[in-house]
């Protein structure tokens, strides 16, 4: 089942992602726990990676999330959506479709 959904995904064109290297290279993941949101926890650590980038002359970050609810946070972060695409990948496991979104954020 994962290994036909994966294919079929593929052949849609499902896994392309533009290249963002040049312009946003770094990238980072971030999940914060439910009973931690809303505290100032995840605008935190971006504040600091972002200070750590600065310094090292690091043009840009991007970060890749499948929430809505991070939608919000990052537009309010000051990330612009650069990409984003509708995946059918993991219906079996999720009972939906969802939707890929790719933000970034020149420094």
């Amino acid at each position: 089942m994962f290994l036909l959904h994966g294919i079929c995904s593929f052949l849609k064109g499902e896994f392309f992602t533009p290249s963002l290297s040049r312009e946003y290279p770094a990238i980072f993941h971030i999940n914060i726990d439910k009973n931690f949101r809303g505290f100032s926890v995840g605008s935190r650590l971006i504040e600091k990676y972002l200070n750590f980038l600065k310094e090292e002359k690091v043009c840009g970050v991007h970060c890749v999330t499948i929430s809505e609810e991070a939608k919000t946070f990052f537009t309010k972060a000051g990330f612009k959506l650069l990409f984003k695409i509708k995946s059918t990948f993991l219906r079996f496991r999720l009972y939906r479709d969802f939707t890929c979104y790719i933000f970034g954020r020149k420094l």
